[in-house]
């Protein structure tokens, strides 16, 4: 993960794409003796330089790429089991920004819901 507010990514690197695993919220509502529901925020930031193709319409279509992508696999299967029990969109959003040379970048937001043993949150075997 790079902050992209105090390091962005120099001209040279872009395209990029970075994932920020950010905030979790535990709830046992509804969850069955002995495991917690999980709820984490997922943050994909993307960022493109070329000026040519720097454009809204262009940077829609990287959203819609990664929404794709996240959308193949919303359990995150490993292969042998879910991971999690859903994963929803939250928000999206882009700007372009054009000083010396056109910039463009945005960020989709998501939830993964998973469930683990209680007091063992990296344990999604139950």
């Amino acid at each position: 993960w790079r902050d992209l507010r105090k390091a962005p990514f120099p001209g040279s690197n872009l395209d990029a794409i970075n994932v920020k695993d950010g905030s979790s919220v535990e709830d046992r509502a509804d969850q069955a003796m002995g495991t917690t529901r999980h709820i984490v925020t997922v943050h994909v930031e993307f960022a493109t330089q070329q000026s040519s193709i720097a454009t809204d319409a262009h940077l829609r279509k990287i959203m819609s790429d990664i929404i794709k992508a996240v959308g193949t696999d919303r359990r995150w299967n490993d292969g042998a089991e879910n991971l999690a029990w859903d994963t929803r969109i939250v928000s999206t959003d882009f700007d372009v920004n054009q000083a010396e040379e056109i910039v463009g970048g945005g960020q989709v937001v998501m939830e993964i819901v998973f469930t683990t043993l209680d007091f063992d949150p990296y344990n999604t075997n139950h």
